[in-house]
């Protein structure tokens, strides 16, 4: 396309350096494996009579909002990662990372009894 320009960031240029005693992309990422867990179908109660239509419609709204948020949060762990105060070793590494996060967020909900356990 014509007049478009790519834009790239450089940590270098903008004085950026991984600080290995910060958490943040690691928080972030805890964060969102909480989100994601969270099982939404016990929100609502379908009702005795009718359609329910609107318990369906309200577990749907609640459920893309949990995605939306868990995603959001994700992107904020790799933007930590990659932008600001992330280890070095993250950047090039998020699957491991995650993975990582995953494994602990399960060990927690179990060891907490979770009623939903992190798919």
């Amino acid at each position: 396309m014509v007049g478009v320009e790519t834009l790239e960031f450089s940590r270098e240029s903008a004085g950026v350096s991984a600080k290995c005693d910060w958490h943040d992309s690691r928080s972030f990422a805890f964060a969102g494996r909480v989100l994601e867990s969270w099982n939404t179908d016990g929100c609502a109660l379908n009702l005795p009579r009718g359609t329910n239509d609107g318990v369906r419609a309200w577990k749907q709204a609640l459920k893309s909002m949990r995605e939306l948020l868990s995603d959001v949060t994700f992107e904020f762990s790799d933007a930590c990662a990659l932008y600001g105060s992330g280890l070095e070793s993250a950047i090039g590494n998020h699957d491991a990372t995650e993975q990582l996060i995953n494994d602990q967020a399960r060990i927690i909900a179990e060891e907490m009894g979770a009623v939903c356990v992190a798919r």
